[in-house]
């Protein structure tokens, strides 16, 4: 058992320079500062996909992944659960997904230990490519419901990973 295997990641990812690609870093800011839970739960972002991903993920028992999707099938500023393989297989989040893929296939093939259990919070949002810090008005509103959405998520993988359930 590593040090980490107790223990939830929840990582946002993205990109705060490009609008709404940086949903997945504010969303995981804001429920950090509003956690209330145990403390086996990390709460971390990353501005980069591929190796740092696989680095990021090894060892936890659990993962709660933030990130920003487009799949043309939800109006921007909607919140949904996507399984990781779901995520990669849609093409969902722009170059997170595919980075994420990546790793995650590096990491069986190096036999890293990623975690057992990986969920995706998504937002669908609407403009991942224009510079701008500030995210779209629709992403804007859904940041407060994620955080929360977060909390819980958390919470239920935590109570997963430690057997508490």
């Amino acid at each position: 058992m590593t040090e980490r295997s107790g223990r939830v990641l929840v990582l946002g990812i993205g990109n705060t320079l490009f609008t709404d690609d940086g949903f997945g870093i504010l969303a995981v800011q804001a429920a950090a500062a509003s956690w209330n839970g145990t403390g086996a739960v990390d709460f971390a972002v990353a501005m980069a996909g591929g190796l740092e991903l696989m680095d990021r993920l090894a060892g936890y028992g659990a993962a709660l992944l933030v990130d920003a999707a487009v799949t043309g099938q939800s109006p921007p500023g909607e919140l949904y659960l996507l399984s990781v393989e779901g995520m990669v297989a849609a093409g969902t989040g722009g170059a997170h997904g595919a980075h994420l893929g990546t790793a995650l296939e590096t990491a069986r093939r190096l036999g890293v230990a990623m975690p057992p259990r990986l969920e995706v919070l998504a937002v669908e949002a609407q403009d991942i490519v224009t510079l701008g810090e500030e995210p779209t008005a629709a992403v804007a509103a859904a940041v407060a419901p994620a955080a929360a959405e977060i909390g819980r998520l958390a919470a239920a993988l935590y109570q997963e990973v430690s057997g508490r359930a």
